[in-house]
């Protein structure tokens, strides 16, 4: 106990000196713990939505970037500006035979109230989907009519919405006849998902007409045609003007951004993989697997680890090689100390293990520092990840 208050006296008299031995061990610890644990993390939750529900799904839309289209499809990051074709290529893909069809259409979005201004992405799809991720009602049920929607749950805490409520799309109109004009209809909840722990918690999701109408690809007008329903901000699509609504383009010319293939075995996987359409590189569609292309997404993330472990690894040198150098020139300064404590009949042993105590206790700040950091970065990185649906 006495060496363990003789060194803590020591390193309170010298605190610049300890302080900067803790700070210099903490992230020294800090930076390889937290780059393993990020990528860690990162590999299991894109793996586990690649993988979820025990199916391997097969992922079709526009040739281009197959990182997008994987991330679109599993977590709703948008996509660049024409990425979208036509519905009729789903009609093509369950006339063949080889998958169940789940449309994805994401083009807009909801914003959350009050500090937690975030993104609640719309997801035109069908209730597929949510049999097909295994998303469970915690309260109401789902869309039936057009202009229905259902929450996940940090989309109904961001949105302050719950069952019987509604929720307004964010609007950007440019003009009466603005080509990216956007409807102004008010969504109608009518459930609230279990907590997934995936990008499903944050999306809103409706059928596809009602995403088509939101995005601006059809309207509706009141009896006397003069007043469009989409200029009419307080609108809400009931039964009653259900009708009223209608679209401009044709059935099969109606967009998708994705869809999410089925296979109904593994053999049809691979033909449905092997589908002339998907293999031409001039034609517009692409199939993948998302499990590979995650795959080889991590491949990425770990070589650029593979970097910074290089890098840390001289860190690590460097600091040991200065933390060595700190405690030689310490003793050497402490020369006279340690004779005149010798002289009052402390043993080299004493003297020994009040070093050694010395230098525990600023091992162990240094580890506490470097657990403390890295708990608030992931605390950070995580809101992050799940900001975009990770």
């Amino acid at each position: 106990m006495n060496t363990l208050r003789l060194a803590g006296y020591y390193l309170r008299f010298h605190k610049a000196k300890t302080v900067i031995l803790v700070v210099c061990i903490g992230l020294t610890i800090y930076l390889p713990l937290t780059s393993h644990w990020l990528v860690a993390e990162f590999d299991a939750r894109m793996s586990a939505r690649a993988m979820e529900s025990g199916e391997t799904p097969l992922i079709i839309g526009l040739r281009g970037g197959k990182f997008d289209l994987v991330l679109h499809a599993l977590n709703f990051k948008p996509l660049p500006k024409g990425s979208k074709f036509g519905v009729v290529e789903m009609d093509n893909l369950r006339k063949e035979g080889y998958s169940t069809a789940i449309p994805i259409f994401v083009n807009d979005h909801a914003m959350g109230k009050g500090k937690e201004k975030q993104k609640c992405p719309i997801v035109g799809t069908s209730l597929d989907y949510l049999e097909f991720r295994g998303l469970k009602f915690a309260r109401g049920g789902p869309m039936t009519l057009i202009g229905d929607c259902v929450l996940g749950a940090d989309a109904a805490r961001l949105l302050n919405s719950q069952p019987g409520g509604v929720v307004k799309p964010e609007i950007e109109l440019g003009g009466i006849v603005a080509e990216q004009m956007k409807v102004s209809v008010k969504l109608n909840v009518t459930g609230v998902l279990m907590k997934a722990h995936t990008a499903d918690d944050r999306a809103i999701f409706t059928d596809l007409k009602t995403a088509w109408i939101v995005a601006g690809e059809g309207h509706g007008h009141g009896a006397d045609e003069k007043h469009n329903i989409m200029l009419n901000p307080a609108h809400r699509i009931t039964a009653d003007n259900l009708l009223d609504f209608h679209f401009h383009k044709p059935p099969g010319k109606l967009p998708l951004s994705a869809i999410i293939a089925l296979p109904h075995n593994e053999g049809n996987a691979t033909i449905q993989l092997g589908v002339d359409r998907y293999l031409d590189s001039e034609k517009p569609l692409q199939a993948l697997a998302p499990d590979v292309v995650v795959g080889e997404m991590i491949d990425v993330v770990f070589q650029a680890k593979r970097f910074v472990d290089a890098s840390q690894v001289a860190v690590t040198v460097c600091t040991g090689l200065f933390l060595v150098l700190v405690v030689m020139l310490s003793l050497r300064l402490r020369r006279e100390e340690m004779e005149t404590m010798f002289q009052l009949g402390c043993s080299r042993a004493t003297m020994f293990w009040l070093q050694a105590t010395e230098l525990g206790i600023i091992g162990v700040a240094g580890t506490a520092l470097a657990l403390a950091l890295a708990w608030l970065t992931l605390d950070y990185v995580d809101g992050l990840m799940r900001g975009i649906g990770l």
